[in-house]
């Protein structure tokens, strides 16, 4: 099965439905589905393209995890939760837009991804702990006047993290918050 388009028909798709599709490249979802649900993708290791609805409001724990050609994703602007391990291990992940109604990203979400460059907006109230970890390729980082507290080890081992911007709103850096992060020059 290398292409499935969910139908309209479909308004809940259950935990890890389509977990190590191995030959599943392409998904378009039905435009009824208000969740990913946990590991519903996780390890689809061929997995290229996905179309999220506008309704999706919560992308669940693993729902994403480990597929490791997906590059880049649209998330729509109705999501609100970007729960553990949503996007962790997608080695291939260069790019997601976090939409303006994210509340919380959850611990290690995007954990070893290949991001460059991202973009939190003021809605985030809080990031998970390892949210960003391992994440190599991240520059530049700017977070928003929401967040009160930077987590332990978020971002752990971004070698090429070399500019991040860290509101006065923020009252407390965890340990490790930015070990390994070589490449850092300005604070």
């Amino acid at each position: 099965m290398e292409k499935i388009d969910i139908p309209n028909s479909v308004i809940k798709i259950g935990i890890s439905a389509f977990k190590h599709c191995y030959s599943l490249k392409e998904v378009h979802l039905s435009n009824g589905i208000k969740e990913i649900a946990d590991s519903t993708f996780y390890s689809c290791l061929s997995l290229e393209r996905i179309t999220i609805p506008n309704h999706v409001k919560v992308v669940g724990s693993c729902a994403f995890g480990n597929c490791k050609v997906l590059k880049e994703i649209q998330l729509p602007e109705s999501v609100e939760i970007i729960e553990s391990y949503a996007f962790a291990k997608c080695s291939s992940l260069e790019k997601i837009d976090i939409p303006n109604r994210v509340i919380k990203i959850g611990h290690n979400a995007f954990y070893c991804s290949n991001l460059e460059k991202i973009n939190i907006p003021n809605t985030v109230q809080s990031i998970g702990k390892c949210a960003f970890e391992d994440c190599k390729n991240l520059k530049d980082v700017h977070l928003p006047n929401s967040i009160k507290k930077i987590e332990v080890s978020t971002f752990a081992g971004c070698l090429s993290l070399n500019n991040i911007f860290i509101p006065d709103n923020v009252k407390t850096i965890g340990e490790g918050a930015f070990f390994k992060c070589e490449a850092l020059k300005e604070v």
